[in-house]
């Protein structure tokens, strides 16, 4: 059917429904990898053709772990990687935010890929894939030279942050290894300290600092402030 109605000369391969939703949109992120195949030889597709919502048939495709049709749409030569939604997340982003990691290694190697291109809030792909859990995405783009490590979207939050705050000790062992800043992420030394497993180096600070309040501190770093080595 497909190869039919391509042969017609009267069909408009980029017709949408009221949402914007294109045949290659619906194609991509269910796998129907012969339809993806056919659509984008068409010279009259538009492989970026958005919804109202600004999703792409990649960005769709990345979203659902579809990696066969990633890669297919990343053969055409008009594909746009960087391309994002109303919010401003990209294929990348949302493929790290689902934990797709094979998606993201993918998108890592088109070379016009932006691995640092953020969300409207400043949300990178690495800052929300250490929100999300998603270790393996999050490794994905670590390996990745281009990854910035210490960006901060608009609510001050970071990669380090995000991985501590998750309690993601591979993460966090991760991103320091790769140099991140602790002290970029956490202002406060002490916290920085804690996070880095210098729980001495962080007491010693409380003790110099006998007035600061470790009550308003977060629970695992007052433990480390406060705590028995024992606990620690």
């Amino acid at each position: 059917c497909m190869k039919l109605l391509l042969a017609s000369p009267a069909i408009d391969i980029n017709q949408a429904k009221n949402d914007g939703a294109t045949p290659l949109l619906f194609a991509a992120p269910f796998g129907h990898v012969e339809s993806v195949k056919r659509l984008p030889a068409s010279p009259s597709i538009n492989v970026n053709q958005a919804t109202n919502t600004g999703a792409t048939p990649l960005f769709m495709a990345a979203q659902k772990g579809q990696a066969e049709c990633v890669t297919l749409l990343l053969a055409s030569p008009s594909i746009a990687v960087n391309q994002a939604m109303n919010d401003g997340r990209t294929p990348l982003f949302i493929a790290a935010m689902k934990g797709q990691a094979e998606c993201v290694t993918l998108l890592l190697t088109s070379p016009s890929i932006d691995a640092n291109q953020a969300k409207n809030d400043g949300t990178t792909p690495l800052i929300v894939a250490c929100a999300s859990r998603s270790t393996a995405a999050a490794l994905t783009l670590l390996a990745d030279e281009r990854t910035e490590l210490d960006t901060k979207n608009s609510n001050g939050e970071s990669a380090l942050s995000c991985a501590s705050e998750g309690d993601n000790a591979q993460l966090v062992a991760a991103l320091i290894a790769r140099g991140a800043d602790p002290l970029a992420a956490f202002p406060n030394p002490r916290v920085a300290d804690c996070v880095l497993g210098r729980a001495l180096e962080a007491r010693a600070r409380l003790e110099g600092q006998p007035q600061a309040a470790d009550d308003a501190l977060p629970e695992l770093t007052r433990l480390c402030l406060v705590g028995t080595s024992a606990q620690v």
